[in-house]
């Protein structure tokens, strides 16, 4: 007779992983508490690892007792991620492309070619290519400030007479967004 698969349930949610600082000294020891806090929620107590939930036995296990991969709970989060993402991606077509900042000013504005459905947005900026001897901060972007048509950048100071910087930018949905 096989044995019935009755899985666990846990109260609590796996926690998101932690903001990284980029002091590795600091970060490690996040990433490990985050971990441990991971591994305690989503294996122990959903009891993914339990021994007394594990098949043994080899050639006593019966392959059509086993669970169904599309009833799983991993399998049921994957497909529900896949569908989230799907529908993520044609509900928030998000715009990216590039802009300059030349001569002696500081900023730019972005007009996105039709305005998004939200105004509170992340955008990750890069530097991309430069034209003549900019400043070093014309490099580093210190402030962005968005709407739903676009988005403005201000750099640490101007490129300077003659100089360029063109940047490479990415919109995307932050955690604030329903």
């Amino acid at each position: 007779m096989a044995e019935t698969f009755v899985a666990k349930q846990s109260t609590r949610t796996p926690p998101p992983p932690p903001r990284l600082t980029g002091n590795f000294d600091v970060d490690i020891i996040a990433l490990r508490d985050w971990f441990a806090a991971f591994v305690e929620v989503a294996v122990v107590e959903t009891g993914l690892l339990d021994p007394s939930y594990q098949a043994s036995g080899g050639a006593n296990i019966d392959l059509d007792a086993l669970p169904d991969p599309e009833a799983t709970t991993i399998a049921r989060a994957q497909a529900t991620a896949n569908a989230i993402q799907t529908a993520y991606k044609s509900q928030f077509p998000l715009p990216s492309g590039r802009f300059t900042i030349s001569g002696v000013s500081d900023t730019a504005e972005v007009d996105f070619a039709a305005p998004l459905a939200f105004g509170d947005f992340d955008v990750i900026i890069t530097p991309r290519t430069y034209e003549g001897a900019p400043t070093v901060d014309a490099f580093i972007v210190i402030q962005v400030v968005t709407n739903a048509s676009g988005f403005s950048v201000v750099v640490n100071d101007a490129p300077g007479a003659g100089a360029a910087v063109t940047y490479s930018y990415l919109v995307t949905h932050n955690e604030g967004q329903s």
